[in-house]
């Protein structure tokens, strides 16, 4: 036996594995479904493991969206790995089997851009996004049409991630069923894909639709400072200040409660929105008094962040 800690757990995932195959083509697909599971929270990269999980919650269990997780999170693993085709491939399986889900027709284009084809990409998002706006999913078709826009600018690539990015563990949980996995997993896995869109339909001046993006993403991340940020920035864009002025004020606790815990002076505070260019300071407004206070603790934070950073 290895003294090696992570190897052993390596061998054991990948003997879990092929117990699970096993047992799946033996025609116990429970128990091979749970050794399978096993596997790959030993090994989350296990393109074996997840490949088979795909096939059979497709194919013999007949959850389709179950599959579409697997098949998502094999993919994540072959872009981490170089192998861009066979992630295409995959996100193509993903889109098959769960036609809804906006990050296989993104993660397909994105690799497309990437590889070199923007032909490809700029079939892809159109016949993506017309087959989603004929199902009914008018804002998802929405994001592909920015995409695609963006793309067709000279010299301007797809908006969002071309590099591979991490592959998450265990794939995403279908809706409405009782896998085995925190939701909070799923939230930190698509939270960038989130952020990207909210991206995409601030900057095309769909402003109701990014604030959608963000607050799904709040849901479940309520920290993430830079969706937070760019929230501020989208519900001002919204005319709607009084959001706005929450929103930063959560902004300034976080940025206090990291500066508590120690951590290192950055940057982040430089991006917060310059308070005097959207809230009036005539007496009468009633955002006045808040806002002033709100300056007030983002100048102390900025302070106590430099201090930190220089050793003081």
């Amino acid at each position: 036996m290895s003294n090696n800690p992570e190897r052993s757990k390596l061998a054991q995932g990948a003997r879990l594995s092929r117990q699970g195959e096993a047992a799946v083509a033996a025609g116990r697909v429970t128990e091979g479904v749970a050794l399978l599971k096993e596997a790959l929270r030993l090994d989350p990269h296990d393109r074996r493991a997840l490949h088979r999980l795909a096939e059979v919650h497709r194919i013999q269990l007949d959850r389709p969206r179950e599959a579409a997780g697997y098949y998502g999170a094999l993919a994540r693993c072959q872009e981490s790995e170089g192998f861009e085709a066979r992630a295409i491939a995959s996100w193509k399986l993903a889109a098959r089997c769960d036609p809804a889900t906006l990050a296989p027709y993104e993660r397909i284009g994105a690799l497309y851009v990437a590889l070199g084809l923007p032909a490809d990409a700029r079939q892809h998002y159109e016949r993506s996004a017309r087959g989603l706006a004929d199902a009914g999913h008018g804002g998802e078709a929405a994001i592909l049409r920015a995409h695609l826009a963006a793309l067709e600018r000279p010299g301007g690539p797809a908006p969002g991630p071309v590099a591979a990015p991490t592959p998450p563990g265990p794939p995403e949980p279908a809706r409405g069923t009782t896998d085995d996995m925190e939701p909070d997993d799923t939230a930190v896995a698509f939270a960038a894909d989130r952020l990207q869109n909210a991206r995409v339909f601030h900057h095309y001046g769909m402003h109701a639709k990014s604030r959608e993006q963000l607050e799904e993403l709040l849901k479940s991340l309520p920290e993430h400072l830079e969706g937070r940020q760019l929230l501020v920035e989208v519900c001002r864009a919204l005319g709607d200040d009084e959001s706005a002025a929450q929103h930063l004020r959560v902004v300034t606790l976080l940025l206090r409660r990291r500066a508590e815990a120690g951590a290192p002076a950055t940057d982040e505070a430089e991006g917060l929105p310059l308070i005097e260019e959207w809230v009036s300071e005539e007496p009468e407004d009633p955002m006045a008094s808040l806002m002033d206070e709100i300056r007030e603790d983002v100048g102390r934070m900025v302070d106590r962040l430099d201090r930190r950073g220089s050793g003081r």
